[in-house]
């Protein structure tokens, strides 16, 4: 064989070689390139899913903060209403002597508190309804109904004063305060249990 046809096949088979081997070291750059794509691809995933588990939480202790100021609030409204309820009943009270006989003139003054107070206590109750959950719907319920029966007794009572008519609502009007705490004891610990069950 002519030595230039020899030098030109030496250099055929080199450059073959070479491009076999760039072939080998391309497939093994593309390789590590594709393998650090899915490790880069899987910590993306991860860090997206820890950032959402981190949100996740972050909006319900949100929630759960709203929730709980927003049943302080009602119990602040319904310790207002008894104690508006206690003065307006022992202001009551005292309108008769020891006879029982309505002895002065009413004020009004004691009633429009129960009244404003109630009033707060009812637009408590809406927020509260829109707050949730419906669990606590019962229990919000048969709060309203004994605010509501202790208002009426109170109402009731005083229109009888005004009218300076004897009554025996100075001895029973404990009855439905009892109601009313219990009915608000209960709506608590409704309230109660929604704030912790899952903390």
């Amino acid at each position: 064989m002519e030595e230039w046809k020899f030098t030109l096949l030496n250099g055929a088979i080199s450059t073959a070689g070479a491009v076999l081997v760039g072939l080998f070291a391309l497939y093994g750059v593309l390789r590590q390139s594709a393998k650090a794509y899915d490790s880069a691809s899987k910590q993306a995933v991860a860090l997206l899913q820890q950032v959402e588990k981190s949100a996740e939480a972050a909006r319900e202790q949100t929630k759960w903060q709203l929730r709980r100021d927003t049943f302080a609030e009602m119990l602040i409204a319904c310790e207002r209403y008894e104690d508006a309820v206690d003065r307006c009943g022992s202001f009551l009270s005292d309108q008769y002597d020891e006879q029982g006989r309505v002895i002065s003139n009413f004020s009004s003054e004691e009633a429009e508190a129960v009244t404003s107070a109630l009033d707060s206590i009812r637009t408590r109750v809406f927020i509260l309804r829109l707050e949730g959950p419906k669990e606590l719907d019962p229990h919000i319920k048969e709060f309203l109904k004994a605010a509501s029966g202790m208002y009426q007794t109170l109402h009731t009572w005083a229109g009888l004063l005004q009218e300076g008519r004897d009554s025996d609502y100075s001895d029973n009007w404990v009855f439905p305060q009892g109601d009313l705490i219990e009915a608000r004891e209960q709506l608590f610990q409704a309230m109660y249990l929604v704030l912790h069950e899952d903390h």
